[in-house]
């Protein structure tokens, strides 16, 4: 409870710092939203009664706390641009991100174990040179252009899947496999290289010697206690595929996290992209929360370690 408390805690506090940062760097971004909103040619008067309407003519320490009791109230505020608030336009697109993320990450876990524990189970043989060639190429093709690239293939030649939106299993197929492959690649590595190291120590060596078979070391041993490196990647990489699939929701269209935040930049809409931006860091710190929950699981030294901090 101690640990989880402090955790807690530390979480509060990013978070606070977080907001804090990017509400002062926002408002000094160039660009008026409300000229945005009302034209170039907008009255003056007009322009300064939304000014009102939506407190943007009051200092910005007053926006600044008022911005906080919204925050802490849960609406986060009002869009300037939508005039609703910035909670309810948040839980109408999560849901499509939520899932294009689950998708992403259970693709990466289907290429990734098998590839990366046979690669270190057979090492230096043809499938550790293979798993590495594909590591690599899979980690040096980004999103913007493997996304075309499967459309091409399997939407227009193939003609098997759709090209693009939103819809049943297969609108999900391809917008995954996007996302997944470039991480499952840099998992496939990640797990490699813990087992490699894992196995190398000397407690493996002790069990060889009194005569444990291989499988059962891997199994009971090596495997297992390789995982905290392998959590600390997917805990935090499903973070990022959830509020980081800006490039992959624009090249499937997919009315998701990414493309509300992409829209609410162009215009110069500050409390839904600071309302996006607590959200963000909200699944973050709630990965790394997760991350350190899963470690104390997997490793009962680490709570071992606490019991005395």
């Amino acid at each position: 409870m101690k640990f989880l408390i402090k955790r807690f805690l530390i979480a509060i506090f990013s978070l606070w710092s977080v907001f804090t940062i990017v509400f002062f760097i926002i408002h000094l971004i160039p660009g008026d939203p409300v000229e945005l909103m009302l034209g170039e040619g907008a009255q003056r008067g007009d322009v300064e009664k939304m000014r009102k309407e939506l407190g943007l003519n009051k200092p910005i320490i007053k926006q600044y706390s008022n911005y906080i009791k919204n925050m802490i109230n849960g609406t986060l505020g009002k869009s300037i641009a939508q005039n609703r608030a910035v909670s309810e336009i948040i839980r109408e697109r999560i849901l499509s991100t939520v899932k294009l993320a689950i998708g992403g990450i259970l693709i990466a876990i289907i290429l990734s174990f098998p590839i990366g524990i046979l690669s270190s189970y057979k090492e230096g043989k043809l499938t550790d040179k293979l798993s590495t060639g594909i590591s690599v190429i899979g980690i040096a093709i980004p999103n913007f252009v493997l996304g075309p690239i499967l459309i091409i293939i399997f939407s227009i030649k193939l003609n098997l899947l759709p090209v693009a939106g939103e819809g049943g299993i297969s609108h999900l197929i391809l917008p995954s496999l996007t996302l997944g492959t470039g991480l499952a690649a840099i998992l496939t590595r990640i797990i490699k290289t813990s087992l490699d190291e894992e196995k190398g120590k000397e407690y493996i060596k002790t069990l060889e010697m009194i005569g444990f078979s291989k499988k059962r070391i891997w199994i009971f041993h090596i495997l297992k206690n390789a995982m905290i490196p392998i959590i600390t990647i997917l805990t935090l990489q499903f973070g990022a595929l959830l509020t980081g699939t800006i490039i992959t929701e624009t090249v499937f269209s997919w009315q998701g996290i990414g493309t509300l935040l992409i829209n609410s930049i162009r215009q110069r809409d500050y409390p839904l992209i600071e309302g996006l931006i607590i959200f963000i860091s909200f699944i973050y710190i709630v990965s790394n929360l997760i991350a350190d929950i899963l470690y104390v699981i997997v490793d009962p030294r680490i709570r071992l370690k606490g019991a005395y901090r």
